[in-house]
């Protein structure tokens, strides 16, 4: 697949890692190239499928979709890959389409046409709930949210200290390394270095060694479901992290493609099958711990909440005004009350019940357009699966019209649009399928991904005006963002005063670092070695970078000497073997303007700028970005990552503008009034 992935892509594979990027990295080979590349693909897996190291369970699951790549999307991270259909093609699975009758139960999944999608059935009857659960749950949890007061590493721990208020612990995290935080934070308090851990495999095969024991605390990863411990078998529940996306295919579409609204259903769903692991009966109760900036954010704002079943409403609602506290001994007593059961809580519990009977729970929005589209979409992938390309085509097309007008579907919108001119592609309609691909550009002119498929677009059609490399900066600045959370400004105000001191500092690690997190902040790749004699910070942003020559301590005698501009301009071929493609502008960065006459003819083509200009430059880029905090609520939205995109440019942040302003002065200027 490699020479049908980005040139970015294949920089990030040749550098060995991922860069600023993390884990939120994900890409995928477009349509048209994965049925170029179909044949050596299939040959591939073939092989490795049959080798005797390769477990069964990889040679079924190839068998089930190798003759259907066409009808595929195959994603791809620095370490995996993911080939899969849109929709399950279940009417192609005997034992399920055979069946004579077919029941799904599950109290929480359906708007929008969300059970549809998961199943691949073009229509599913609901059978109505019993009068009155519309407001009525079952159970009772007591909601606490640490992180109002405390950052995230202090709430997990004083989370994970409350375990000794009951026998057993269950811990939900949406992946195995947010697992390891969680045991490795469970190993460094004495009060539970003596507890029992147990894992969702020990879990599956009986529960009962975990029910029995009398210290013990259970860490899942990514099961929110299928896993119910009722009464006295469990009553702590610690989430820790939002159940955003499960596998590649729902990552792309949430952080590449902007389309997150698709999976606002499926991740409230996720959070209430969640919240009511320990609650499975109408007398069962539950401590209910809220940890990390996700899904605290997600319970913090009002949009979100007001989605939520009433009785959930209510108990969070308590939850959140219960959690504003002095200190953490405050939350501990109420924790023992809860857990008394005693006169005390029995008059919070009426005020939860009155509060709930006010309640509402709204739609999700554009749940209507998505519950219309679906049998559209369903009919899409059927006849897709099949070979029918024109039929899948005719599908697409309905698909687009159900969406028309719909709320934030812009995303979504450029994903059928990118489906249909697949199928158009594939049926032999080159102009259908230019016209297709040129409205998912429309659509969404600031996704990069898209950016692969405009070779495909004839040469008298215009080029959309995408930057790749501008979108995949916005991406990286949604990511920084998303850490910094919604709860607070502390977290922004913190990192940005972080860079203010350390471009105020004399001492040079200090000022290398804060140029480092500016970097971040700004979607460049960004970093620095520790090695004497190698470059300061550098930033990448594609096939172009800037190293940096910091001289910011130079004492009493503040001369800019042959042998400091001899190093700099070394730097680039000493970056040149752990990034290669990259071509590196060198920017003498420092609070001395005297150059010395011995290091005039060596200044080649290395530039300059003073400390006070750079520090100059970090804050118009901070009031930007603060500005971009402002209005940022959660990750995947299109319509935000257009404002981004507008915001830079009037700032004149974009790539190609930072390049010119930090490089808009040669250090040769200096020359002629240097130390002799």
């Amino acid at each position: 697949i490699a020479p049908y992935t980005t040139e970015n892509d294949q920089l990030r594979y040749d550098q060995g890692n991922e860069g600023s990027l993390d884990t939120s990295f994900v890409n995928k080979i477009p349509t048209p190239y994965l049925l170029k590349c179909r044949t050596a693909l299939t040959a591939a897996i073939d092989n490795a499928s049959r080798d005797d190291e390769s477990p069964e369970e990889y040679g079924y699951r190839w068998r089930m979709i190798r003759d259907h790549l066409h009808a595929c999307h195959l994603y791809y991270t620095s370490n995996s890959i993911l080939i899969r259909p849109l929709i399950a093609p279940t009417k192609s699975f005997a034992p399920f389409q055979n069946a004579r009758q077919r029941i799904y139960m599950s109290a929480t999944l359906g708007e929008g046409g969300d059970l549809e999608r998961i199943f691949g059935r073009k229509k599913i009857e609901r059978i109505p709930a019993p009068e009155g659960w519309d407001k009525q749950g079952i159970g009772r949890r007591f909601f606490v949210f640490p992180m109002r007061m405390w950052d995230e590493s202090t709430s997990l721990s004083l989370a994970i200290s409350w375990t000794t208020k009951f026998d057993r612990a269950l811990v939900l995290t949406p992946s195995n390394r947010d697992a390891d935080k969680v045991r490795e934070a469970i190993g460094a308090l004495p009060a539970t270095q003596g507890h029992t851990l147990f894992d969702a495999s020990q879990l599956e095969a009986s529960k009962k060694s975990f029910t029995q024991a009398g210290s013990a605390i259970a860490v899942l990863a990514n099961r929110y479901d299928g896993i119910d411990l009722i009464g006295d078998e469990c009553r702590y529940l610690i989430i820790y992290g939002l159940p955003e996306s499960t596998n590649l295919q729902e990552r792309f579409i949430i952080s590449r493609l902007g389309a997150s609204v698709l999976f606002q259903v499926r991740i409230r769903t996720r959070i209430t099958q969640a919240v009511g692991r320990c609650t499975r009966s109408s007398t069962d109760y539950a401590l209910v711990v809220i940890i990390g900036d996700k899904v605290n954010q997600y319970f913090h704002m009002p949009e979100k909440r007001e989605t939520l079943h009433p009785e959930l409403q209510a108990e969070v609602n308590f939850g959140v005004e219960q959690s504003k506290v002095d200190n953490p001994s405050e939350l501990g007593d109420n924790i023992d009350i809860f857990v008394a059961h005693g006169p005390e809580w029995l008059s919070a519990d009426s005020h939860i019940l009155e509060t709930r009977d006010e309640l509402t729970q709204s739609p999700i929005p554009s749940a209507s357009p998505l519950g219309n589209s679906v049998v559209h979409e369903v009919k899409f992938h059927d006849a897709l699966w099949s070979g029918d390309f024109d039929s899948a085509l005719s599908s697409a097309k309905d698909v687009l019209a159900s969406l028309a007008g719909g709320h934030d579907l812009k995303g979504y919108s450029a994903l059928w649009n990118y489906l249909a001119g697949s199928a158009a592609y594939q049926a032999e309609q080159a102009q259908v399928a230019q016209e297709h691909f040129s409205a998912a550009f429309s659509c969404a002119s600031t996704l990069p991904w898209l950016k692969q498929i405009q070779k495909l677009l004839s040469s008298q059609t215009q080029e959309a005006p995408v930057d790749v490399i501008y979108g995949e900066r916005i991406e990286r600045i949604e990511g920084v963002l998303e850490r910094f959370g919604k709860s607070g400004s502390v977290k922004v105000e913190k990192y940005f005063q972080t860079i203010r001191e350390g471009l105020s500092s004399s001492e040079s690690k200090s000022f290398e670092e804060a140029q480092v997190k500016l970097g971040r902040l700004l979607g460049f790749e960004s970093g620095n070695t520790e090695r004497s004699g190698d470059p300061d910070p550098w930033w990448i942003f594609g096939r172009r970078g800037v190293v940096f020559e910091d001289y910011t301590a130079t004492g009493e005698n503040p001369v800019i000497s042959k042998e400091k501009t001899l190093q700099a301009k070394a730097h680039p071929d000493t970056l040149a073997a752990e990034h290669p493609g990259v071509s590196f502008s060198v920017v003498f960065c420092s609070t001395s303007d005297n150059l010395h006459f011995a290091a005039e003819s060596h200044t080649g083509d290395v530039f300059y700028i003073s400390v006070e200009d750079f520090k100059k430059f970090s804050e118009e880029c901070m009031t930007t970005m603060r500005a971009l905090w402002d209005s940022f609520q959660s990750p995947g939205v299109i319509e935000w990552r257009e404002f981004a995109a507008h915001k830079l440019a009037e700032a004149r942040l974009g790539s190609d503008d930072i390049l010119a302003r930090l490089t808009s002065k040669k250090l040769s200027s200096l020359a002629g009034g240097g130390q002799k």
